[in-house]
């Protein structure tokens, strides 16, 4: 028999095979646009608007058919040729296999629940695990699509209620697990990452999948009072806590659907309460009035228009609750047993909903359904080739084994940890959850093809070893409720060499309909954060008897281990969640030392329920307070904290400027040193506290404002930069509003919240908000200004179908550029500038690439309010160009004025036809060379940033700086070149969260190796080699020396690929830096080719007319660059 483990590598090393056994399936089409007399009619024409589009359907049903397209199972209209609907799909964590009906074999992956995606602090990873999601997603779709004839089943739509960004508030809350933790940053980032992920892809056109933000708003437990309990909340809790999520998801990530909870809601707002679903403040007044999404489609959750009459009261009858929902704007009735379509027709007829509701609640419907492309041809909707081939793929699966290693968090390491196999002759495999399988796929979970436990993780790393393994259980469940199973237990661990036991929870204490259930150990009660049961003592004698237990804990909410963490026979605590389908693995990989684990808390860890408020408690602030922002006490593990097999150091904060006006900017800078033996990740965390007011307890006591996730090597430090916007350290004041409140704010740098009760490295500095009166961030210049939107079906699809024509998707745009005529700065105003920008750089070693999440996603993305163009290029991008503004505008001049002006950039571009995209996969042709010339005729110092969009969403190609240097050997009226050449492969090969994570290695050596000559920034180099498919072209032209071409052992050493450094000693040269391997061409020709592998790619060295991008994507206008320009004041150092 062959073991799961040996599946788990036979699967990553054969993928060809396994890709051989899938074949294509044939799509049918959900609507049929090609006959009449639908063909003639514009709901068909592709050429309009969706808006547009889905006005003219809505204009041809009848109320009859109207009202039924209300309910989540839409019945077809065979006259139009539309085929039925079924609404009801999840994607959770992976897509969700529950009420499908699918053909035997069909596999998917099933990544790590959102608790421990949220543990990665990682929004690329995180990104693009939603993207494969999307990516099966729309696989399963087009499979049962075609076994359906056309009509969509349950579970296999093209929308999905995914993410869940409600706040992890209580550590009791069955539901938790669903969740990005207990910080309302984190969860507006991650969770705004996992919408892109679903939403976004290589069709700008078409969302690949339409994302649902769920439960919009105030809802976290209780689990077995849900569909009946009304929370109350504080306009402050209201707008610092519950509602930033949600206005990141419809402001910052599009996000095309809204689920209101079940729960109600009593607010100032909506004083006497009323059910989410039919409550007019929260989706009229907040969602679509405040927020401006007049266009989203808001479903019910299963049941809940009908639970407004049954659980809540709110309604005397079913009639008035559906009356009442759709009046307050809920679209569509989620549930088998549906409210509208039965109680609706008999409320028009009594005049108690206006026909016009309904329409406007079904062309919100119809407008989705045509944005995923539900009504054009599989020919235009490059997704609807995605098809059983690209489910459950290697690539998939690594990518889910890289998510589970992650998300692994390091509680206590006294040294045993990482293990070794060597010299071991017994390892003991102890607890109810060492050999659990489904318990590891957390809820809401697909179909794996395989699942490894931790104990068959294990057992495949001790493989041929020759190790002893002994295990037993100890308890019959998680529920342990006696101590009958401790004998064997005792005896399995009794001579091993070290002994790991797998505790914690599983769906029986912990889900969806109930919070943590209590339990006892024989017959004594346990308190309801501990280990279930007799756990805690099991470990306990264990320990005792063999002192060497590694402690793995499998769960979704945290779990309180007060007597083990102090423990010295537990010399190792690792916190694994629900890893998913490969979670043994990656437990395993953590043990042995195969991955150095960075994971961090996402939630705080309670000694008790002692220190926790009544669940039904909403208020975040009342004593002892909830989560780390408003705790009083001392948590046991504190939220942020996580442990490596490496030491890192933190030195050189800085904060710029010290003391600012309400309304400016500061920029934190610090220097991050890996000081240990072996490469690693660390996860620097930027934390304010802001000034304590007396007479305003409700004012977080510390917050999360910013987040890194760097991989070093040992020895290797770099600098991370941090932008705080006024919105991003503004606090909320008891209407709601945000304020900037004079006073001192304390800065934390470092690897966890500081001043926590386990110690972390941080530095600390400060600074201080002049004045004595508090200033409304929209009093602030810029500010973005609250959206106005007025009702009705008219003005929502106006702007829809306005919004379609004439606001561009720089996604689309194969060139978008911004240039501004201004004045160009003087020779003292640069010279002022220069020296400002050298003198505060110069100690950090600045380097250009910065990581911080746009603040824009920091409490709400405020900072987009005012902009209907869509995230392009990360956020590292934005950071840095806004850092360096703002040390460009911040230098003293003895005018006053900007010493560092805009000036225009010539860009021209050259885009040949290229070949169309299929799907998930490349075509066999590759893409042509397109090609870009960037010039600088003024020769003034200068900044270009271009960001590079794929299907795995928006990353940075290059951010150059530098000033033309005299002495340059060329002549006077020729123009400077800068370029870069990527392949679209390697883009589709590694995804976007490889290139956020590995530039500082190719970055550190290429500076040593410049020093001060180095004026490109080098995106990235991939830290797994196995996944390494880019071939990298970077072109900069700088004075090279012969003595510089060390870089090659360099190269080939660190970043493992075969990189060759190419120069012409003491000229102004190309460097071409590739993994294929180019000859430098003579300098008397324009462009040369030279034959890379099965691709040819250009460059320049003349004087040409455009510089080509070699492969650069295939697909029409499915992507393109952004390019923007800003001065930089010469600022490397």
């Amino acid at each position: 028999m062959v073991a799961k483990w040996q599946i788990v590598v036979l699967f990553l090393c054969h993928s060809g095979h396994l890709k051989a056994e899938k074949t294509q399936v044939g799509y049918t089409p959900s609507v049929d646009c090609q006959s009449l007399p639908q063909a003639g009619y514009p709901f068909c024409d592709t050429s309009l608007p969706a808006g547009e589009r889905a006005s003219d359907l809505v204009s041809r049903l009848t109320l009859e058919e109207l009202i039924a397209q209300t309910s989540s199972i839409a019945p077809a209209i065979p006259r139009l040729g539309i085929n039925a609907y079924n609404w009801r799909s999840n994607c959770v964590h992976g897509w969700t296999a529950s009420g499908g009906s699918w053909p035997p074999g069909l596999y998917w992956t099933v990544f790590p629940a959102p608790i421990n995606l949220a543990a990665t602090f990682d929004r690329y990873l995180v990104q693009q695990v939603a993207q494969i999601t999307s990516d099966e997603g729309r696989g399963l779709h087009n499979v049962m699509l075609s076994r359906y004839n056309g009509s969509s089943t349950e579970a296999a739509g093209l929308n999905c209620f995914s993410p869940n960004v409600n706040l992890f508030r209580d550590p009791r809350w069955g539901r938790g697990q669903e969740t990005f933790g207990e910080d309302p940053y984190i969860i507006s980032v991650l969770g705004s990452a996992y919408t892109e992920g679903l939403q976004q892809g290589e069709d700008p056109q078409y969302l690949k999948v339409a994302a649902c933000a769920k439960h919009f708003a105030v809802h976290s437990g209780p689990e077995e009072l849900r569909l009946g309990f009304t929370a109350y909340a504080t306009t402050h809790d209201l707008y610092d806590t519950y509602l930033p999520a949600f206005k990141s998801q419809v402001l910052a990530a599009k996000v095309a659907q809204i689920m209101p909870a079940y729960s109600g809601l009593k607010c100032a707002g909506i004083p006497e309460g009323a059910p989410d679903c039919a409550n007019p403040f929260l989706l009229q007044s907040v969602l679509r009035g405040q927020f401006g999404a007049p266009n989203v489609s808001i479903i019910s959750d299963n049941g809940g228009v009908g639970f407004v009459y049954s659980e809540q009261h709110y309604a005397s009858t079913p009639e008035e609750a559906a009356v009442v929902s759709m009046d307050a704007s809920t679209d569509l009735d989620l549930g088998y047993d549906v409210v509208y379509p039965t109680y609706l027709p008999e409320a028009v007829s009594d005049h108690l909903v206006d026909p016009a509701t309904i329409s406007d609640a079904i062309w919100r419907a119809f407008y989705l359904r045509m944005r995923v492309g539900d009504f054009d041809l599989p020919s235009m909707v490059s997704y609807q080739s995605i098809n059983a081939s690209h489910l459950n793929t290697p690539q998939n699966q690594l990518a889910n084994l890289n998510a589970a290693l992650e998300s692994m968090v390091l509680l206590k390491n006294d040294g045993t940890l990482p293990l070794k196999s060597v010299g071991v002759a017994k390892v003991a495999i102890l607890g109810p959850n060492a050999n659990a399988t489904t318990t590891l796929l957390s809820n809401y979970q697909g179909v794996p093809q395989f699942v490894v436990s931790v104990q068959e993780g294990i057992t495949a790393a001790l493989a041929g070893t020759g190790v002893e393994i002994a295990s037993a259980p100890g308890c019959a469940d998680v529920v342990c409720s006696d101590t009958s199973g401790f004998a064997e237990a005792l005896s399995a661990a009794k001579g091993a060499d070290y002994v790991v036991m797998v505790m914690g929870l599983d769906g029986t204490v912990e889900s969806e309909g109930h919070d943590r259930v209590l339990t006892s150990c024989e017959g004594v009660a346990q308190d309801n954060l501990a280990l279930p049961g007799c756990q805690t003592a099991l470990v306990e004698q264990v320990a005792q008897l063999n002192p060497k237990v590694v402690l793995v804990l499998v769960n979704g909410g945290p779990v309180s281990i007060p007597s083990l963490l102090p423990n010295s026979g537990v010399v190792g605590i690792v916190e694994a969640f629900y890893p998913g389908a490969v979670g043994g693995t990656a437990v395993a990989h953590v043990l042995f030392g195969k991955y150095n684990p960075a994971g961090r808390m996402p939630v705080s860890t309670f000694e008790s329920t002692a220190d926790l408020l009544p669940s039904t408690n909403y208020n975040m602030s009342d004593p002892p307070g909830r989560t780390y922002r408003y705790f009083s006490g001392t948590p046991l593990i504190p939220f942020g904290y996580g442990l490596s097999y490496t030491t890192f150091k933190y030195s050189n904060i800085a904060v710029v400027p010290l003391a600012i006006s309400p309304c400016q900017e500061v920029v934190v800078t610090v220097l991050v040193q890996n000081v240990g033996a072996l490469p690693g990740d660390e996860v620097v965390q930027l934390y304010v506290k802001p000034p304590q007011i007396p007479d305003k307890p409700f004012f977080p006591k510390m917050q999360l404002l910013g987040v890194v996730r760097q991989s070093t090597d040992p020895s290797v430090s770099y600098n991370v930069a941090f932008n705080l916007s006024p919105y991003s350290m503004a606090l909320v004041d008891e209407d709601g509003e945000h304020y900037i409140i004079p006073g001192e704010y304390v800065v934390y740098v470092g690897g966890g919240l500081p001043e926590s009760s386990l110690e972390v490295a941080t530095v600390s500095s400060a600074f201080s908000v002049e004045g004595s009166n508090v200033v409304n961030v929209k009093d602030c210049p810029n500010s973005p200004q609250s959206r106005s939107v007025s009702s009705g079906i008219k003005s929502a699809r106006s702007e829809a179908a306005q919004t379609a024509v004439t606001t561009p998707d720089v996604r689309t745009s194969v060139a978008h550029h911004r240039s501004t005529e201004e004045n160009l700065p003087s020779a003292a105003e640069l010279e002022v500038c220069e020296q400002f920008s050298e003198r505060l750089l110069a100690p950090f070693n600045f380097a250009k690439r910065t990581y911080t999440e746009d603040e824009s996603l920091a409490g709400g993305a405020e900072g987009n309010e005012g902009s209907t163009a869509p995230h392009v290029g990360g956020a590292a991008v934005r950071s840095n160009w806004r850092l360096s503004r703002q040390l460009c505008y911040n230098a003293p001049s003895a005018s006053n004025s900007t010493p560092c002006s805009f000036h225009p950039l010539k860009f021209t571009f050259k885009h040949p036809e290229r070949q169309a995209f299929r799907g998930a996969k490349q075509t066999e042709k590759r893409g042509t060379s397109s090609g870009l010339l960037i010039t600088n005729p003024l020769k003034k110092p200068s900044c270009i940033r271009m960001d590079r969009l794929s299907r795995d969403g928006p990353s940075q190609v290059v951010h150059y700086c530098g000033v033309v240097e005299e002495g340059y050997n060329k002549s006077e009226d020729e123009q400077r070149e800068i370029a870069v050449v990527i392949s679209a492969e390697g883009f589709f090969s590694t995804g976007l969260h490889n290139f956020a994570q590995a530039t500082s290695r190719l970055e550190a050596l290429l500076r040593y190796t410049f020093k001060d000559k180095l004026l490109l920034q080098v995106p990235s180099v991939l830290q797994h080699p196995s996944t390494f498919n880019l071939p990298l072209l970077f072109s900069l032209q700088c004075p090279v020396h012969s003595d510089q071409l060390g870089l090659l052992q360099l190269l080939s050493t660190h970043a493992s690929q075969r990189l060759t450094y190419i120069s012409k000693a003491n000229t102004d040269s190309v460097v071409i830096l590739t993994n294929t391997g180019l000859k430098l061409p003579t300098t008397d020709s324009h462009v040369h080719s030279t034959k890379m592998t099965d691709r040819t790619q250009f460059y320049v060295t003349g004087e040409p007319e455009w510089f080509p991008i070699a492969d650069f994507v295939p697909g029409s206008d499915k992507f393109g660059f952004e390019l923007s320009q800003a001065c930089f004041c010469n600022e490397l150092p």
